[in-house]
């Protein structure tokens, strides 16, 4: 087939075992048995799902699978067959907005695919027809819902003919009961023989991005109705892209042979430069940022030889918008998927068979107060009520985030010099500001109280 679909499952020699910054949650059941669990959402501290895929001899990903849900925060887990869900289909990723409800996209590895979702926990699946994905050239590669209504799911070009096709991108407003195709006139046309990566995307706010196999990055700033897109400096796959806020985040490549496999950007996306080699992973597979924070991203990766192959992995962060980054564990396992709604809660799966689910232990410190404050802001009054006044002591352009204790995003602003903030509908609580200038390099961050 012509998809690249990256999995580990030829490495399963490698020791799994728990350290001291990522718990082991072992996933049980007959549903698990055979089945890696590759791809993991986290809906809040206590509900999580992971999608299992199921590999051949050859490492290759073929058709079946399954789940495995928390409401617990991981004490334990359950799993499932994905009951309903045509059995020539695997998995490409999952999205989830509650204990109840979740979808994955799949597809067929001769090609052709259908987005399914659960309203009962995982019992059973429905296929959302409407997102038609049809053959010869459709492959959906991910699925992605903000909420119970609003979703976007995104499959290679089809027709493949670059002159007449566009990457098949669709949207719903009605938890997909109905999928409508962004027409070709509103994404930019794709290079011949490019294609997406199964859940090669990033959220940030409304907007979406995802990579593909000629190193290039698609960007929808309206939950994807509208695209543009940017040339990374990666010629091969563009596995995981993450950002902070409208500006400042990154793309990771997992080609081999490159010594360098993180660019950055400043400017939202337009323009991207390599950055230094992440704690010596030659090869990334996965990159986000912790939100609630101004500038801590992971990355997971592997070492790669001259030769081309893996010789270890491991997971690396940073708490300086990746200026310099620094080895999470030595435990030489298998990292792949990340998911984190704050500074101390997150998962990430690993190439592992079986149990190759981990949740952060938190050994490092990536809280809120790890980046200092360097630049001069006044976000008054705290306490608030109806309003913030945001005052900066300079001109310069600055993006204030709001946070929830989740780590939820609910606001995002950018100004100068100062700027008013409704806050009116804000339940009363706790929330975190998070202030940066375009490049990253100067940020202040706090703690509200309504």
């Amino acid at each position: 087939m012509k998809k690249i679909l990256l999995t580990f499952s030829l490495l399963l020699a490698v020791v799994i075992t728990s350290n001291a910054q990522w718990l082991a949650q072992p996933i049980t059941g007959t549903a698990a048995t055979g089945t890696t669990f590759q791809y993991v959402d986290v809906v809040n501290a206590s509900t999580v799902w992971s999608l299992g895929i199921k590999v051949n001899g050859t490492g290759a990903q073929i058709a079946g699978g399954a789940y495995a849900k928390t409401i617990n925060g991981g004490t334990t887990w359950t799993s499932g067959l994905l009951t309903g869900v045509a059995p020539t289909y695997g998995g490409a990723n999952i999205t989830a907005t509650h204990p109840d409800t979740a979808w994955i996209a799949t597809f067929n590895p001769s090609g052709g695919g259908q987005v399914y979702k659960t309203v009962n926990g995982g019992t059973s699946w429905a296929a959302q027809t409407t997102a038609t994905f049809a053959l010869p050239d459709g492959f959906p590669n991910f699925v992605h819902f903000w909420n119970g209504g609003a979703g976007v799911t995104m499959g290679d070009p089809n027709p493949a003919a670059v002159a007449t096709g566009r990457f098949e991108i669709y949207t719903t407003t009605n938890g997909g009961t109905n999928w409508i195709r962004v027409p070709n006139a509103n994404i930019p046309v794709h290079i011949t023989d490019e294609y997406g990566l199964t859940n090669s995307f990033g959220i940030t706010g409304n907007t979406v991005y995802f990579g593909t196999n000629k190193g290039r990055v698609y960007k929808s700033t309206d939950r994807g109705l509208n695209w543009t897109v940017s040339q990374t400096p990666f010629a091969g796959l563009v596995y995981g892209i993450s950002f902070k806020d409208a500006n400042v985040g990154f793309a990771v490549s997992a080609s081999t042979g490159v010594t360098t496999s993180i660019a950055k950007s400043i400017d939202g996306g337009m323009t991207w430069s390599l950055v230094g080699n992440t704690a010596g992973l030659s090869a990334k597979f996965d990159v986000t940022h912790i939100p609630g924070t101004a500038g801590t991203f992971i990355t997971t990766g592997a070492r790669i030889n001259s030769g081309g192959g893996i010789t270890s992995f491991a997971a690396a962060y940073s708490i300086n918008n990746g200026d310099t980054w620094s080895l999470v564990d030595t435990s030489n396992t298998s990292y792949f998927d990340l998911s984190f709604i704050n500074s101390t809660t997150g998962w990430v799966t690993s190439g592992a068979p079986i149990g190759g689910i981990y949740k952060w232990a938190n050994s490092i410190p990536l809280k809120v107060t790890q980046v200092q404050n360097n630049i001069q802001a006044s976000v008054t009054p705290n306490p608030f009520r109806e309003g913030l006044w945001v005052n900066m002591k300079d001109n310069d352009v600055y993006t204030i985030v709001l946070s929830d204790l989740q780590g939820r995003k609910l606001l995002e602003k950018q100004f100068s010099n100062a700027t008013e903030i409704d806050t009116e509908m804000f339940a009363n609580g706790v929330y975190f500001y998070n202030i940066s200038d375009k490049k990253g390099t100067k940020s202040a961050m706090g703690k509200l109280v309504k």
